[in-house]
């Protein structure tokens, strides 16, 4: 068992390290109410934290779900800490990073208490073994039996959990590489754009005398918007039901009369660059004449209606 818990561990490590990712950035699109409660959490308001948030464990996919997320001030000096996210429930870990057991302890004790698929807690618990591993500068093969320890310490009275994560492993880390660094494309025609669609993230492209710039934009405020089966597109802005035209063309789609809390113009043609599935979600990529990215997911093949 302490065999496969190794290998498991380390190829977890080695996927942190290698995997590509698509876009250069990696917040999530954190509501502002959320990210509030995050910056007092933190204890530092002024630090940035609230908005500075990563998917521990899923690549270039910046909806805020369940899951388990990194937090930090802006600034290298700032700690790194989690916090959970089940359902309804939002949770913080108070254990300090350094230690492990007891670290582990309280996740384990956070699980008992809230409603959590096992392949779920199994992903999470990948995610909270990695973060610790980092933190406690333990990459290397001189440190693992330390974490390993702590993991069968803690893990003794949940036997069947603990033998899926060891009898899982080799397939749990090829999972991991094959959903955060797998991209299949998806055929483009005028059907696939049928359905509601939720802003992931925008990139901008400056051109400087020292070359391109990026930078990268969250899209917490932005609602979904509804390409129609009709031509007709919709989507809701406080509330308020609002419509506009749209047609597909060549790879092209033209838009008119769309708010400009979209794409900043009322009227516009994008280009769809790539259209491909990626952990489990159809993403759409809309460039437009100045070579700005719109990268988008499918919620729903219905309207928004049912998409909320």
């Amino acid at each position: 068992m302490m065999r496969y818990i190794l290998v498991l561990l380390f190829v977890m490590q080695s996927v942190q390290q290698t995997l590509a990712q698509r876009y250069p950035f990696q917040w999530v699109n954190v509501p502002d109410s959320i990210s509030d409660i995050i910056n007092c959490k933190y204890g530092r308001i002024d630090a940035g934290a609230g908005k500075n948030v990563y998917n521990m464990c899923v690549y270039d996919d910046f909806e805020f779900q369940d899951g388990i997320y990194s937090y930090k001030g802006m600034g290298p000096h700032f700690p790194l800490k989690l916090f959970a996210v089940n359902g309804d429930s939002l949770y913080f870990f108070r254990t300090p990073s350094n230690k492990m057991k007891e670290y582990l302890e309280e996740w384990l004790s956070y699980k008992n208490r809230v409603c959590m698929e096992d392949a779920h807690f199994v992903t999470y618990s990948l995610a909270v073994i990695n973060y610790l591993m980092h933190e406690n500068n333990m990459e290397g093969v001189a440190f693992s039996d330390s974490i390993l320890s702590h993991v069968n310490m803690s893990f003794e009275e949940y036997d069947c959990l603990r033998n899926k994560i060891c009898s899982n492993g080799d397939s749990l880390a090829e999972n991991i590489i094959s959903s955060n660094d797998g991209y299949h494309s998806v055929e483009m025609n005028v059907e696939s754009l049928y359905g509601s669609w939720y802003f992931q993230t925008i990139i901008y492209k400056k051109r400087t005398k020292s070359g391109e710039k990026l930078s990268q934009h969250t899209c917490e405020e932005v609602p979904l918007i509804c390409f129609e089966s009709d031509g007709k597109g919709v989507f809701y802005e406080n509330g308020k039901r609002k419509t506009f035209d749209w047609l597909y063309k060549r790879k092209k789609v033209k838009i008119n009369n769309v708010s400009r809390i979209f794409f900043q113009k009322r009227n516009l043609q994008l280009l769809i660059r790539n259209m491909f599935c990626h952990n489990n979600k159809i993403y759409m990529e809309l460039e437009n004449e100045s070579g700005d990215i719109y990268v988008l997911s499918l919620k729903k093949r219905n309207s928004p209606e049912e998409a909320f």
